[in-house]
């Protein structure tokens, strides 16, 4: 083995280390999680808009979605909590979309999008099971029910993740997180190359780059769910702001800011990581 391949050996096994010291930032993210949790609990919105409504179901089902993301984080299980914040970050962009415009125009495009999708859907189940009745009534209704509806024909476009996200200022917290992978299936065909990547050189060299891998998805995961906190965090502000809870306030606001500092800690060891020239998920985008 060169001097090379020995150094690089070496840099894996340091890197990995300094990984692994993140999840020490897990019972201050466990801490945000339930604060935001209880925040979103003692909201009153048993009434009002449609999009308020929306945004207090959205906010309740993040709730849900953080709470077993962090117990999967606690347990090590790294890829199913990476899951789960991926699935919270789409809902939270969605939440502060919707509430940015009270005039509701962006309800009823996402209204419409929902719909479309689903009778995209119900047509696919028709062209392999022609003879399924459950199938063509479904349809039908649905297809009745767009045609009925007084929003339905003049419903905005829904616009890509990224643009909704750009409209409300998450932009600079969502392209990087999800530019890799944006859902589990991505994220599983992500893993896969990872692992491809490290299968070269030596037994050692293996081994050690394995055990930088590991190490790298478990810090994405964390990373992952410290973005989606921030976000909860972002969407429980707004909403709280407009019905003017301010303990709900206060829990977002301190959640935003200890989310700042665990991220500041991955940025730091990205800068570090910048010369990896390894096929691995990058923290905030860095290569």
């Amino acid at each position: 083995m060169n001097e090379k391949e020995k150094r690089r050996m070496a840099q894996n096994e340091v890197w990995a280390s300094s990984l692994h010291a993140l999840r020490r930032h897990l019972p201050v993210m466990q801490r945000s999680q339930t604060e935001l949790s209880h925040g979103v609990g003692q909201l009153q919105v048993s009434q009002g808009t449609a999009t308020n409504l929306y945004a207090w179901y959205g906010l309740n089902a993040l709730a849900d979605l953080h709470a077993v993301a962090i117990s999967a984080l606690l347990q090590e299980h790294d890829f199913g909590a990476q899951a789960l914040a991926q699935d919270a970050i789409h809902l939270a962009v969605n939440i502060v979309y919707l509430l940015d415009d009270p005039g509701g125009d962006r309800l009823t495009g996402a209204l419409r999008n929902l719909l479309d999708a689903q009778r995209t859907r119900f047509a696919a189940w028709q062209a392999v099971a022609p003879e399924n009745k459950e199938a063509r009534q479904r349809a039908g209704q649905l297809a009745s029910d767009c045609a009925q509806s007084p929003w339905y024909a003049g419903a905005p476009a829904w616009p890509p993740l990224g643009a909704r996200a750009d409209a409300v200022g998450m932009g600079e917290w969502v392209h990087p997180v999800l530019a890799a992978a944006t859902n589990a299936e991505q994220t599983t065909a992500q893993e896969l190359m990872n692992f491809l990547q490290c299968e070269r050189g030596s037994q050692e060299e293996r081994k050690a780059a394995h055990a930088y891998r590991t190490a790298r998805c478990a810090s994405d995961a964390l990373y992952v769910e410290a973005i989606a906190l921030r976000l909860f965090a972002h969407a429980l502000h707004r909403m709280a702001s407009m019905i003017r809870d301010q303990v709900a306030v206060t829990y977002a606001e301190l959640s935003m800011e200890r989310m700042d500092d665990v991220l500041a800690e991955h940025r730091r060891l990205a800068e570090e990581h910048r010369n990896d020239m390894n096929l691995y998920m990058r923290v905030q985008g860095n290569a």
